[in-house]
């Protein structure tokens, strides 16, 4: 998140200057967001150290519509305004995205008649307000190997449907945020090694080796 220096021997020295913002990336999906958002455009104030390789490689690629998170948290918050963001950006990058839903599924009565309108009082409380009742017949048409359980067939209100559910490809994703980083001036530093920090006056010192 800071100008690339090199010092002498095999170490090289990063230096975050006043008022930027100074991070050691880790994590790709997140990671090239933020050094995309904080790096000002014709500016090395960005430093990524690994990408795609952890946790995001290996994610579901489910988009969640905001559903189960308690009311009022930021994890609700942000789900359900990120999605929309989320949609925006990769219509704007051509990602491949798709809104495929998701059915939430009782499988016995007690299911039906209590946890499922909880869970539609908790996704409106969050600004969910798409979620529609499916029969045991909309479920065996939607996926015709999923049953739900004792319920009675014909049961008009036998699961739930999500259409703002949606996947996307995280790969294209994070090397779209990896480009966009880029242009915004940080610099990708792979197979580094991060020697030590060090906090000198308005800035902060990253050594690294590699």
């Amino acid at each position: 998140v800071v100008p690339l220096r090199r010092s002498q021997g095999r170490s090289r020295r990063h230096r975050r200057g006043a008022g930027r913002v100074a991070c050691v990336y880790f994590c790709p999906t997140t990671i090239c967001a933020h050094a995309f958002h904080f790096s000002p455009r014709g500016s090395t104030d960005g430093a990524i150290f690994c990408f795609a390789i952890e946790t995001s490689s290996r994610s579901s690629e489910v988009v969640h519509a905001g559903i189960y998170y308690a009311a009022g948290s930021l994890k609700a918050r942000f789900c359900v305004e990120g999605k929309s963001m989320l949609h925006d950006y990769c219509r704007s990058r051509l990602i491949p995205h798709k809104a495929v839903g998701k059915v939430i599924v009782a499988t016995a009565e007690a299911q039906r008649a209590t946890d499922l309108p909880r869970i539609i009082q908790r996704a409106r409380r969050n600004g969910v307000h798409d979620l529609q009742w499916l029969s045991t017949d909309d479920v065996r048409i939607l996926e015709p190997e999923v049953r739900c359980g004792s319920i009675v067939d014909g049961s008009s209100r036998a699961a739930l449907f999500s259409p703002s559910t949606k996947i996307v490809d995280s790969h294209a994703l994070m090397t779209s945020l990896l480009a966009d980083a880029e242009s915004h001036g940080a610099v990708a530093a792979f197979r580094t090694d991060v020697a030590g920090l060090s906090s000198r006056g308005d800035g902060i010192d990253l050594d690294v080796e590699g």
